[in-house]
């Protein structure tokens, strides 16, 4: 190599390593799978739980009594926000994989995953506590397809605390922790507000309290059981384990930073958590009117605020100097339209500030009036959602830098 080759070299390298460090958060990334297929395998454990994947289509039966039309429609739901399609049978799974749908007391179901003991078919339990909630028995088909709860989840002990004195002898089962052999978060975070997730209340003795956010329970517990909506993880987690393209695509959109995935129609585009849009989910949707003013407010060492009243749906980022932290005080809640529980697009108030977006921020649907409300995020940015649907509804808060 002559010293001008020799030359060239060292500033072609320099320049891909700097370009490499300065990759901006709106900057659309595109991989090839060759150089980075390894990495991403490396955050997975997919092999772990091979053997309890179905090969789709997945068969199911539904027994004579039952209203179809509830099971029908859950089943249309996995469908079309995932790869995983269903073949109806016209009698009992016995000597193959399925799912049969039966009459029992109560709703519950055989295993985590498809049948481990053999080629056999399982059973989904279909009690009057279920029978006409599609999404209560959409549940049960997570869990059928390999979905654990989300109260009992490796981490949990960081996110909420078990009182296990009152929990019903009948039901301790319903709170074992998750085998980390044979489980995988696929990089997400908690969600109290994945349809999977107890309720406070949920399995205990004579309805006492069960289940307690270790921070901000007051709130958090109106999210806690829902059974409104899928939750963006929910039907993340079913994608990443039978959608996965990564392996297919020659190569793909990255999605992963605002907690996004890789749509399984599509290599170049990607699926977006609540109050995200774009290719790569680096926007955020636009505001519908513009009273909402700023998308974007910098956070500094000033405690400065930010006041919002009336109706209007207006999202935003509050984003910190990179290796900082937002810190936020909010002063007062005021919402007409109170909702028993708290979900994406019900929220009068959603504050994203974990570092996955995809998990469902901290919701806000009551008149709460005053409060004194601390919030530190886990990185740099915080995304928000008002949603005020009367002229009366009002925000208060503080951030800065932290």
């Amino acid at each position: 190599m002559d010293y001008w080759t020799f030359i060239f070299s060292i500033l072609v390298t320099l320049i891909i390593y700097i370009g490499a460090e300065n990759v901006n958060k709106d900057a659309r990334k595109v991989f090839d799978l060759s150089n980075d297929i390894q990495s991403f395998k490396s955050k997975r454990s997919i092999q772990k739980i091979e053997s309890l994947k179905w090969d789709p289509p997945v068969a199911y039966y539904i027994a004579n009594g039952i209203n179809q039309s509830y099971i029908t429609k859950a089943i249309e739901n996995i469908e079309n926000n995932t790869c995983i399609t269903f073949s109806k049978k016209e009698a009992t799974i016995n000597n193959d994989y399925g799912i049969n749908f039966v009459m029992r007391a109560s709703c519950d179901f055989d295993f985590y995953g498809k049948n481990p003991t053999g080629k056999k078919g399982q059973f989904i339990y279909i009690g009057s506590d279920c029978s006409e909630d599609v999404l209560k028995i959409q549940e049960y088909i997570h869990y059928a397809l390999g979905v654990k709860s989300e109260h009992n989840r490796i981490d949990r002990e960081n996110y909420i605390s078990i009182d296990n004195d009152n929990v019903d002898p009948l039901k301790s089962h319903k709170f074992t922790i998750d085998d980390e052999t044979v489980t995988s978060l696929y990089d997400t975070q908690y969600d109290f507000g994945s349809f999977t997730h107890a309720s406070p209340t949920g399995f205990g003795k004579n309805k006492a309290q069960i289940v307690t956010a270790k921070e901000h329970h007051e709130y958090y517990k109106e999210m806690m059981g829902q059974k409104i909506m899928v939750s963006f993880n929910d039907y993340k987690l079913l994608n990443m384990l039978y959608c996965d393209k990564s392996e297919t695509c020659t190569n793909f959109w990255y999605c992963g930073e605002d907690g996004g995935y890789l749509d399984y129609k599509n290599c170049r585009n990607c699926i977006c958590p609540y109050g995200f849009t774009g290719n790569t989910c680096t926007d955020i949707i636009p505001h519908i009117k513009s009273e909402c003013k700023l998308r974007n407010y910098d956070a500094t060492y000033l405690n400065q605020q930010i006041y919002m009243q009336g109706k209007k749906s207006c999202y935003f980022w509050i984003g910190a100097n990179y290796g900082k932290k937002v810190c936020m005080t909010i002063k007062s809640i005021t919402f007409k339209n109170n909702h028993f529980h708290c979900v994406d697009g019900r929220a009068a108030l959603q504050i994203k500030y974990k570092k996955d977006r995809g998990t469902m921020g901290l919701c806000f649907c009551k008149n709460y009036g005053n409060v004194d409300i601390k919030l530190k995020s886990d990185d740099n940015l915080v995304f928000v959602h008002y949603n005020g649907t009367d002229n009366a509804d009002l925000l208060e808060m503080y951030y800065q830098e932290c």
